[in-house]
Formats: C-alpha cells, structure tokens, sequence
C-alpha cells in the first residue's frame, strides 16, 4: 500500500506535461513592416460549468535577427510561452527547407512536400508531422493543418489582401507544442509577406 500512495504522490507531485496554449493569431508589430510578429493565444479569464470566458493574450513574437543591422529573410529569432529559440533556412539559397531550433534543443523541420511547391508544407518533430496547405496556389490567405482526428489548425488573413493581420482556428489538442504551431505561422507569413 506504501509503494502505491508513493507512485500516485510522485505523479501528482511531479512535473506536468507541457501543454500547448490555444493560439488565436498573429499580426505585424508594426502596420509598415513585416520583420516582426507578435503571436496571440486565448486565456482563460473566467469558467463555470456552462461556459468558457476567454481572452486574448500576447504569448510570442517572431522577429528577423538581424532587424537592427539589415532585413535578412534566412534567419529569425522566436519566443512562445517562455521558450525561444531561432528558425533559419537549411540550405542556403533553397526556401524549400527550413529549421525552427529551440534552445533546449529541440529541432522541428519545415520542408516542402513536393518540389518547387511552397503551397504545401511538412511540418515535423520527427515523432508528430503534419501537411499545411494552402487553399489556393495563386492567392496565400488561407492555410490548414489536420491531424489524425481530423481537428484543424487553420491560418486564414482577416482582410482581404492585407498579409499584416491573420486569424487562427486552433482545434488541435493541447498536447500539440507551442512550437510546432510556430513553424506553421512561420510558413505563412514567409510566404504570404510582401518583401520590400
């Protein structure tokens, strides 16, 4: 009985599994630029047995590196629910690849699926993947993950030909890493931003 109430104190006690807050979207820091991103995510405010009172919270931003010194589209710079880390393109002068680096070490790979086709995306921890795809190949405002369940990660822009504002649709479970949601943002706005 002793080693049972030990187990259960031990689980209880320990470190919880980290769980993915629900995003909401991202948009510009600035209205005239698109070297920096600030992401938001839904808060619980507020709960009762009938009804969630959530509401909308800065978790992270995403920012060229080299922002001070020169617009450099290879290499970024993230933070997301107290981690950071660096998205870089693998290879230089091929955007088919791309590496989101947190600094505890983990690695979560973007590269496209079929070649020459920056509409559809893998997105991998090399334990969880997922496909992101564009709706449509000439117009970049709409963008979608499933999982296995057939819950949806969509990225859609929230005015019409304005790339600085997007809204997510965020149906994954929470044990899907902050991270991995990251890369995709990251996806859409490389794309879909104008460079000048």
């Amino acid at each position: 009985m002793k080693k049972l109430v030990l187990i259960v104190l031990v689980f209880l006690c320990g470190p919880k599994v980290a769980q993915s807050q629900q995003l909401s979207g991202f948009a510009t820091k600035w209205s005239d630029s698109f070297m920096a991103w600030e992401v938001f995510g839904l808060d619980t405010i507020a709960q009762d047995s009938t009804e969630i009172i959530t509401e909308e919270v800065l978790v992270g931003t995403l920012q060229q590196r080299w922002i001070d010194v020169r617009e450099d589209w290879t290499e970024w710079d993230f933070s997301i629910n107290d981690h950071d880390g660096t998205i870089k393109i693998k290879w230089k002068n091929d955007p088919s690849q791309w590496e989101l680096r947190t600094y505890e070490g983990e690695i979560i790979t973007m590269k496209t699926i079929w070649r020459d086709d920056y509409t559809a995306w893998r997105i991998t921890d090399n334990t969880n993947s997922y496909d992101l795809k564009s709706r449509y190949t000439t117009d970049l405002g709409e963008w979608v993950a499933k999982d296995d369940d057939d819950h949806k990660f969509a990225i859609t822009v929230a005015g019409f030909n304005d790339p600085r504002d997007w809204v997510i649709t965020d149906e994954f479970a929470p044990e899907v890493r902050a991270e991995m949601k990251l890369a995709m943002i990251f996806i859409v706005l490389y794309h879909a931003s104008p460079r000048r």
